[in-house]
């Protein structure tokens, strides 16, 4: 999903000129493959079910929950992160 959100950027960065995002608005309609593309993509990075990114979540939770002596800050961490990746996917 990483590599997708790259290339999206890229192609927006090479068909406008501008990665300013308030001279963007309105871009999905013009380009909706890259639109649906980033956004599954962007689902994906924020570990949505039926998406790859759902598999790595769960075992990055398993594996942080194991640790007996941080685990659950870590794991709260973990969902945060998650959170600001997806922000930040649709941004």
């Amino acid at each position: 999903y990483k590599a997708a959100l790259f290339l999206v950027t890229g192609i927006i960065d090479h068909q406008t000129g501008t990665r300013n995002v308030p001279e963007l608005a309105g871009l999905g309609k013009v380009m909706p493959l890259v639109a649906i593309g980033g956004t599954v993509a962007a689902l994906s990075s924020a570990g949505f079910p039926l998406f790859l990114g759902f598999l790595s979540k769960e075992v990055m939770y398993e594996g942080v929950l194991a640790r007996s002596d941080f685990g659950l800050i870590a794991a709260l961490v973990t969902i945060l992160t998650k959170i600001l990746l997806l922000v930040a996917g649709f941004w």
